[in-house]
């Protein structure tokens, strides 16, 4: 690795071109060259600003405290916001109607509630029905099946035994 405080030794190095002709992988790389170097100068210009608006603030302001009378400024920045707090109005301005449910808007939120309750009840009840007509259906084949076995060997048994 050689330091950037040394001179260079020797002809400096060609720009990189790719030729006449680049081709596609050049121009993928030249573009995400670009991309990445744009990228780069984007991120240090908002580092740039960030930093120049703390100034322009400590600058407007003052430097910040630090130390011991740092934490007693956090301290009565703290006291003054309970203080505030503890003095505004201690009624809040809501109406009573919002309060005790009133209002059509509460209704019908509840109405929706309850029809929304009443179609997945009797879509469970159709999709129980539909199970159970199923269920049946199949019992009544293997009934069926069975039956017949059945009449099949008291045939075959009284055709042997008489």
């Amino acid at each position: 690795m050689e330091s950037s405080s040394r001179p260079v030794q020797g002809p400096t190095l060609p720009p990189m071109t790719h030729g006449p002709n680049p081709s596609a992988s050049d121009r993928q790389y030249d573009r995400e060259e670009e991309e990445e170097r744009m990228r780069r100068e984007r991120l240090m210009g908002r580092k740039r600003a960030r930093a120049e608006e703390n100034e322009r603030i400590e600058d407007a302001v003052g430097p910040r405290e630090v130390g011991r009378e740092r934490i007693q400024e956090n301290k009565r920045a703290r006291r003054e916001n309970d203080r505030a707090f503890r003095e505004k109005d201690a009624e809040p301005d809501i109406d009573a109607d919002a309060l005790m449910g009133g209002g059509d808007s509460f209704r019908a939120m509840i109405a929706r509630r309850d029809a929304a309750k009443k179609r997945f009840e009797e879509k469970r009840r159709n999709e129980k029905e539909v199970k159970e007509q199923v269920k049946s259906e199949r019992i009544d084949s293997i009934r069926a099946k069975d039956k017949a076995t059945m009449d099949m060997f008291k045939a075959l048994a009284k055709e042997r035994f008489g």
